[in-house]
């Protein structure tokens, strides 16, 4: 049996490998924003729903493309997305300094949840998680926020921070799972891989 994670995340793959299972890291071809917007335009539209959709569709693309090159394997596949959300607005990747700089201004002094929508995919199951963390910005002044973004350039991750560098130091407190606002709720998904491949491990 092969475990895949199928994200091109770092800090995904940090997580993954604080478990004690075999995993290989695959990327597969899938265009999220363009999944998530056809994911809307269906009708879909809580932020709840529309995170679990997206890491369903990256899922399955990978399954497909997995079992495609090993056909003979039984394979599991975990994907996940992540997304931030105020007041029902979703913040995306940073992508560029002004965004990053506009996001983080937004949050600024507020609190905000992160959302973080995991599927594992098998030859026979399929299941998924949703978990929800609250974190709580504390009031900082535009320098710290402009420093932060030139310092660490957070382009790639959701609401334009990473809570395990320097980003922290925006935040006042949080609730919930630390490892979810990293992207990858640590605890949960590891009792979903423990029942699933315990057979393996």
């Amino acid at each position: 049996m092969k475990l895949f994670l199928a994200s091109a995340s770092p800090r995904r793959s940090e997580i993954m490998g604080m478990m004690p299972f075999v995993f290989e890291v695959y990327v597969p071809e899938f265009d999220e924003r363009a999944y998530e917007a056809e994911v809307v335009a269906s009708g879909v539209c809580g932020v709840r729903e529309i995170t679990l959709a997206v890491a369903k569709g990256k899922a399955l693309s990978a399954y497909h493309q997995l079992k495609a090159k090993y056909p003979e394997e039984e394979i599991v596949v975990l994907s996940a997305d992540t997304i931030v959300v105020l007041d029902d607005q979703i913040f995306g990747k940073g992508e560029n300094r002004q965004k990053s700089v506009a996001m983080l201004s937004q949050l600024n002094g507020k609190m905000h949840e992160v959302i973080s929508a995991v599927w594992v995919l098998g030859d026979v199951q399929e299941t998924s998680l949703l978990n929800i963390s609250k974190v709580y910005f504390a009031e900082s002044e535009q320098a710290l926020i402009e420093r932060y973004v030139d310092q660490y350039q957070p382009f790639d991750k959701a609401g334009a921070y990473g809570i395990q560098d320097g980003g922290a130091l925006l935040v006042d407190k949080i609730e919930g799972s630390y490892h979810n606002i990293m992207g990858l709720p640590l605890r949960p998904v590891y009792d979903v891989l423990n029942r699933i491949l315990k057979q393996e491990f």
